[in-house]
């Protein structure tokens, strides 16, 4: 029996509140820190969170107004996410 699962299936039948919209950034960032943990790189960790947004379009006039946010990057020197680790996954 494969304990494998359709990746892209599982995240388009999971449903998310609103107002837990941030949860898989937070969950991504916790992982990065145990990833770096697991790698005994603790004491020079390093994760850095992006925040990617929709290309300016305009002259962006209006100084409060931000350009959509449309995806998250997350890098960190911890371990990689090798096959084991997508596995675990």
């Amino acid at each position: 029996m494969s304990l494998q699962a359709n990746l892209k299936g599982r995240l388009r039948n999971t449903s998310l509140l609103k107002s837990h919209g941030l949860m898989p950034v937070f969950e991504a960032v916790v992982n990065s820190i145990h990833s770096i943990e697991e790698k005994g790189n603790a004491d020079n960790g390093k994760t850095v969170l992006r925040i990617n947004r929709v290309t300016q379009g305009s002259l962006g006039l209006d100084a409060k107004a931000l350009p959509a946010i449309i995806g998250f990057t997350i890098t960190d020197n911890g371990c990689c996410f090798d096959d084991a680790n997508f596995t675990q996954f």
